[in-house]
């Protein structure tokens, strides 16, 4: 699969978890603003042109802590008394 291919498939992924309110997206302790499908095409658009792009800073798992990635990831976990709490990676 390449790797736009592959970029694709995650944001869709984002998308839907976003959608159903088990994600939000954030940076630097401030959640983003903005319709899902902006906050997806932010994410989009941090993203490195291709793979051998991705390798030279360390890998997707390096990628996602650097200042050039659009936000990180915020779980949300519904709490049985109604409440959330919101898991920043």
């Amino acid at each position: 699969v390449s790797f736009p291919s592959r970029i694709e498939i995650f944001l869709e992924v984002i998308r839907i978890l976003l959608s159903d309110g088990r994600l939000f997206l954030g940076k630097n302790g401030e959640l983003l603003g903005g319709s899902i499908a902006e906050q997806i095409e932010k994410f989009r658009s941090s993203f490195p042109s291709s793979e051998p792009a991705v390798d030279e800073n360390g890998g997707m798992s390096v990628w996602f802590f650097l200042d050039e990635c659009a936000a990180e990831a915020v779980w949300v976990y519904h709490l049985e008394d109604g409440s959330e709490h919101l898991e920043w990676t």
